[in-house]
């Protein structure tokens, strides 16, 4: 039996993305432009370059994007984000790139997932 959180916490999701009116959909459509446009990057610098962080940094990053895409319902990748953030400091190169790859693949299936359940996110 699989204890991974959900992808997409589909409860959150449609707080934020349930929305059918036109004015409701582009407010939408703007938040998933800043996932696409703030957080993408930032996470995919952090995995192209963990050892710019100490683990100060990494907590306050990682408990930031945590914040942003559990929000959202991006459960998995914020579980992933909240390893990053508590153990930084123990996690051996192998082990933090491991989370840090692991939060990404999350993080795009997320945005995948959410764009299956609500199509007038599509950009």
């Amino acid at each position: 039996m699989d204890s991974s959180p959900p992808i997409l916490d589909v409860a959150f999701a449609d707080q934020w993305f349930a929305e059918d009116d036109d004015v409701g959909k582009e407010d939408a459509r703007r938040v998933v432009g800043m996932l696409r446009t703030d957080l993408e990057p930032r996470l995919t610098a952090l995995c192209t370059n963990p050892a710019q962080l100490n683990a100060a940094a990494a907590e306050h990053e990682f408990h930031r994007i945590r914040g942003a895409v559990g929000s959202f319902g991006f459960a998995r990748c914020a579980a992933h984000l909240l390893v990053l953030e508590k153990t930084w400091a123990q996690l051996d190169e192998t082990q933090r790139n491991q989370e840090l790859q692991s939060a990404y693949a999350a993080f795009t299936a997320g945005l995948q997932a959410l764009v299956a359940r609500f199509p007038h996110l599509a950009v």
